[in-house]
């Protein structure tokens, strides 16, 4: 009996697929890898992890991701040939999926329409907590993040970045840049919401309740300013959430780092 695709792919991938508990990972230049602690996570978590896209942007014209007729591989994601130069959605969903699927994640493409109030990119604080209530983790990854070594699951990643069962939100910090234009008004390195890995706990609820409603100033006074302003939801998170103790009281918001 032929095989799914999905058990394709991961007969495809079964060799060299980094087991969870592995201590070390060795990249194709030879650069290692370690865990430094003692993981928390120790066997596969399967579909309760969504690994989730979530776009304005409608990846259906031509030779897009989602369009209704042949795609040429070789040019997806060149924005020169494709229809309204949005080829890194495609990519991105190309991308994403193949890695749910090699490790046995949930996928979603989430097409969301304007906010209205709000700049486009707030759309992931609104809709990863509705998406959340069904999984253990949701991980959100923007256009423009590629997953390189495809072989790596996320459950050693998670244990790399220190996340723990009290873990609420899990973020990489930005990149520094010449004269701190990604730093928060304390001269702080700014959090980058481009990859959120967010865990289905109480304290997620909230603190996902207090970044939705941070433009109001109900809660946090002068964050009106970043409904539109960029850097948008990340500036609000990492101007305001992370240093309120109510929100972050135990490192519950986790920097962590991509290497």
């Amino acid at each position: 009996q032929p095989l799914s695709a999905t058990a394709s792919i991961q007969a495809l991938w079964s060799s060299i697929r980094l087991p969870v508990t592995a201590k070390t990972y060795t990249d194709a230049d030879g650069k290692q890898f370690n865990l430094t602690s003692k993981p928390s996570w120790t066997k596969p978590l399967g579909k309760d992890i969504l690994i989730i896209d979530i776009d304005t942007r409608q990846p259906t014209g031509y030779n897009q991701i989602l369009n209704t007729t042949k795609v040429n591989w070789e040019k997806l994601g060149d924005g020169t040939y494709m229809d309204d130069n949005i080829g890194l959605t495609s990519s991105a969903i190309f991308n994403h999926y193949l890695y749910s699927q090699i490790h046995g994640y949930d996928y979603v493409f989430f097409q969301s329409k304007e906010i209205g109030y709000q700049h486009h990119t707030w759309v992931k604080v609104h809709a990863i907590p509705e998406v959340l209530k069904n999984y253990k983790f949701v991980v959100f990854l923007d256009a423009d993040v590629t997953v390189h070594h495809m072989e790596v699951p996320l459950e050693w990643l998670f244990n790399r970045w220190k996340i723990t069962p009290q873990t609420s939100l899990a973020l990489p910090q930005d990149v520094t840049r010449e004269g701190c234009d990604t730093c928060d008004s304390k001269g702080n390195v700014m959090l980058s919401s481009g990859v959120i890995v967010a865990q289905n706990i109480p304290h997620t609820h909230k603190i996902f309740d207090a970044w939705k409603s941070c433009p109001n100033e109900t809660l946090y006074k002068g964050c009106g300013e970043w409904a539109y302003s960029w850097a948008h939801e990340q500036r609000a998170l990492s101007e305001f959430l992370r240093y309120d103790e109510n929100m972050n009281p135990n490192q519950n918001i986790l920097v962590s780092h991509s290497s």
